[in-house]
């Protein structure tokens, strides 16, 4: 199961109002929380992010057993989307809607592999009678 997700899961501060590291620090942790828990109910084993993931939210995904991949592309992000018939959300605050219609939004693929070379990385997405490289 593969969730795509065009923008980040991170916490967005706001620049208009005074606040303390503190009051700062436990905000984003709460929205990071809420943020995964949202995730985790879907049951995905992979995540695909266009953007950034706080440390914290790849750290709280990880003790979920969910792999985690940020900066794709969004031209890898539709080819994925293809390949596995899911849905491209445009941020995290549209995977709270998607409780409903989960069958529908999540992707599937019979092996997912990603490998790193020095040069370049690539995916691996295959299903039953197709195997392609992204």
């Amino acid at each position: 199961r593969i969730l795509l997700i065009a923008g980040g899961i991170e916490f967005q501060r706001s620049h208009s109002k005074m606040s303390t590291f503190s009051t700062l620090m436990e905000q984003e942790q709460k929205y990071t929380q809420i943020i995964v828990e949202k995730i985790v109910r879907l049951e995905p084993q992979v995540v695909l992010v266009g953007q950034n993931i706080s440390r914290q939210a790849q750290e709280c995904l990880c003790k979920h057993d969910i792999i985690v991949l940020q900066h794709v592309k969004m031209k890898v992000m539709h080819k994925i989307a293809r390949l596995t018939s899911s849905r491209i959300f445009t941020s995290t605050d549209h995977v709270a809607s998607m409780g409903q219609h989960i069958h529908t939004s999540l992707g599937s693929c019979h092996r997912f592999q990603a490998v790193a070379f020095p040069t370049e990385k690539l995916l691996f997405l295959s299903n039953d009678t197709e195997n392609k490289k992204l």
